[in-house]
Parts: structure tokens; C-alpha cells; sequence
């Protein structure tokens, strides 16, 4: 894999990550443990890479 694809697709999921922190909100966020928040988020990363 080109280095410029990877960076790209980084950018790409740590901008979707950012977006669906903003659109939980922070009361949301505030009660989810960590792993919670990381297995939540990481079902959305999953999703987005198989398309």
C-alpha cells in the first residue's frame, strides 16, 4: 500500500472518528466507559472501511 493512500485513509477515519464524537455529544460520551467508547467507535470504523 502506497504511503500516500495510507495517510489518506487516516485521515479520512480520524475525521469521521472527530465527527461521530461531535454528533454523540458530550453528555453521551461522559457516561460511556473507555472501552465502551472504543468498541462503539471501532464497530463504525469497521463499517466504513468495508465500503
Amino acid at each position: 500500500m502506497p504511503i500516500a493512500e495510507l495517510v489518506l485513509r487516516l485521515a479520512i477515519a480520524f475525521s469521521t472518528l472527530l465527527a461521530l464524537t461531535r454528533l454523540m455529544g458530550r453528555k453521551e460520551i461522559s457516561q460511556m466507559t473507555f472501552l465502551n467508547f472504543v468498541s462503539h467507535f471501532n464497530w463504525y470504523l469497521r463499517c466504513f472501511a468495508c465500503n
